[in-house]
């Protein structure tokens, strides 16, 4: 046996082994980074939907308050409630004001 040949045969085993784990390094840093993408995407949505419902409150309001059908009302009254409780989760988990 060769020492040399053996030394040269085990480095190169370990330059191939460095070589896979940092492909599957930059695999995963792109999966990573696709997945903070689309993170960032469906806050970015949630923040506008949520901001969008914000200015819908006050007419909701008005539309309960001055709506005369009484089923009609429960349903707008019901759907304010509901609005205020997902804003007030996404504010309390979040820390965010939205």
């Amino acid at each position: 046996m060769n020492p040399a040949s053996d030394t040269n045969t085990a480095l190169n085993e370990a330059i191939d082994i460095i070589a896979r784990r940092e492909a599957v390094i930059r695999v995963l840093e792109q999966d990573v980074h696709e997945h903070c993408a689309a993170l960032a995407h469906a806050q970015g949505t949630r923040k506008v939907l949520f901001n969008l419902l914000g200015e819908c409150l006050p007419l909701l309001k008005i539309d309960a308050q001055f709506t005369t059908d009484y089923e009609a009302k429960e349903a707008i009254e019901a759907l304010i409630d509901r609005i205020a409780k997902a804003r007030d989760a996404v504010n309390k988990a979040t820390g965010e004001k939205v």
